[in-house]
């Protein structure tokens, strides 16, 4: 099982950075956050709001294959636009903890 730990950072189009953005479970913003993971990363994945920190937690419990690798490189290289094609705020992310 993978367990990976991620801050989220929106940056806008004056390139003022938001540490943290991505809400808590049911809001827009958190929907933005998690379809985003899940483009990068599949759907296959478990992604939730941390309960007492303002991250977010992916786990991968395939116990057949360690793609711990592959998450880290996917999820370092994401710079994705978060509204529409005419939005310039953007989605980034920094990986805090892996087990």
């Amino acid at each position: 099982m993978t367990i990976i730990e991620v801050m989220v950072t929106m940056t806008d189009d004056k390139r003022k950075k938001y540490t943290y953005w991505g809400g808590e479970t049911g809001t827009n913003e958190f929907y933005m956050v998690k379809y985003t993971l899940e483009a990068y990363l599949g759907d296959k994945l478990l992604i939730y709001h941390h309960p007492n920190n303002d991250t977010f937690i992916i786990e991968d419990d395939d116990e057949g294959c360690d793609n711990s690798y592959d998450y880290v490189k996917i999820i370092e290289s994401i710079y994705d636009n978060t509204q529409s094609y005419d939005c310039r705020d953007y989605l980034s992310f920094e990986i805090l903890n892996m087990e």
